[in-house]
């Protein structure tokens, strides 16, 4: 499994979090899981919408624009080899270390 970390593609293997993630420690983040289906992600706006919205109320700025994300999500559709039939998307956006 391929994952798209800070901007860049990396093994689903490797840590790319550490106890230094405040967001993670102590539950400041937000997610969204978006269907995929046949290599198309459904409803993309609406998702990156209600992301953006819920990471608004914990003051958390996206550190991404929203064609980075869809970037991302068709970066990672390729890498992963979602192409025909159902898969499941999902975006963790957490306040960092800090």
């Amino acid at each position: 499994m391929i994952v798209w970390h800070n901007g860049a593609l990396v093994e689903g293997d490797r840590p790319v979090v550490t106890a230094a993630d405040r967001g993670l420690r102590y539950a400041q983040g937000v997610f969204d899981t978006l269907l995929l289906q046949d290599g198309a992600a459904l409803d993309a706006a609406a998702h990156l919408a209600r992301l953006a919205r819920h990471a608004a109320v914990l003051s958390i700025p996206l550190p991404f624009t929203a064609d980075a994300w869809r970037g991302a999500i068709a970066d990672l559709t390729r890498a992963n080899g979602a192409g025909a039939g159902r898969w499941a998307l999902t975006t963790l956006v957490t306040g960092g270390p800090g």
